[in-house]
């Protein structure tokens, strides 16, 4: 039997070897990260407060971070360890921001009236699932958008940057979808401080929401082909596919829904009642006819 490795071999095993610890490096240093940024002692929420939605909050970005880095190991390996080193580190921090700045808006635009963080340093559980629910998306979607650019670095970074302005544009939309939906079904109530008050049963609905629609961002990325020679163009129809997905996730969740739910009434259950098991049965229909499109499109 030949044990014999040749010099690929060993070059493709010193590649693995580095991006794998620089990626569990990248994943570990953000719960330093995370405290740093919000001036707050990791330690102290989780161990002496026991803050679970800070817990929560911390976990999504984490996962959301592994989601991006999958998608830059996933592309094609640099010509020397240093380079590969600077590109994933790069990449890892540029992701982290993109995070922040998802946040930043989701904070600040989509859902004004609930002050997301101060009420995750409250613990707030459901304003946490509110927040786990688009790091994730985003997560889910810089990945998509990374496996499907190629080519230049430098229009590889442009190409992500208007990629996630576009992604922002459909979570955004898919998230007053949900406000406006629920004010029509609950006259004189708010979502948003539904949300605040700790209805984790309208939370779980909307993170099933939003991540079926980042799982159809990335289903469209399977019709669409990438043109390094004309981004804008290629962006473009694939912002097109991504919202006709969009939308064929968020009707056919609605017809699964009238289903599967037959003879509940929803709008009681999880609106007034806060039913968190009719909430997550809503949640799993969006995520699972994303998975569906993914699995029928790619």
């Amino acid at each position: 039997m030949d044990f014999s490795i040749n010099f690929v071999e060993i070059w493709a095993w010193q590649i693995t070897v580095l991006d794998f610890v620089i990626s569990v490096a990248l994943v570990v240093g953000l719960r330093k990260l995370t405290g740093l940024v919000a001036n707050l002692s990791t330690t102290e929420e989780l161990a002496e407060r026991d803050n679970f939605a800070f817990g929560i909050s911390l976990a999504g970005a984490i996962f959301a971070l592994s989601l991006m880095l999958t998608g830059v190991l996933s592309g094609d390996v640099s010509t020397s360890l240093l380079n590969e080193a600077i590109l994933l580190i790069g990449y890892g921090v540029f992701g982290v921001l993109l995070i922040k700045i998802g946040r930043f808006i989701l904070d600040r635009w989509v859902l004004r009236g609930v002050e997301i963080q101060k009420e995750i340093k409250n613990a707030n559980v459901s304003v946490a699932l509110v927040d786990v629910a688009n790091v994730v998306a985003t997560g889910i979607i810089l990945r998509a958008v990374l496996g499907w650019i190629e080519g230049d670095l430098v229009l590889s970074v442009i190409a992500l940057v208007m990629a996630f302005v576009v992604t922002q544009l459909l979570l955004s939309l898919v998230s007053y979808s949900r406000v406006v939906i629920f004010s029509k079904r609950n006259k004189g109530r708010d979502w948003q401080k539904e949300i605040s008050s700790g209805n984790s049963a309208l939370a779980l609905r909307y993170m099933g929401h939003i991540i079926g629609a980042s799982l159809a961002v990335t289903a469209a990325s399977g019709l669409v082909i990438y043109n390094e020679q004309n981004i804008f163009y290629s962006l473009v129809m694939w912002a097109v596919a991504a919202i006709d997905l969009v939308v064929v996730v968020t009707l056919f969740s609605f017809i699964a829904r009238k289903f599967i739910l037959n003879g509940v009434d929803v709008v009681e259950e999880v609106d007034a009642q806060g039913n968190i098991g009719v909430a997550t049965i809503e949640a799993v229909i969006f995520v699972s006819i994303g998975l569906l499109l993914i699995t029928l499109l790619t």
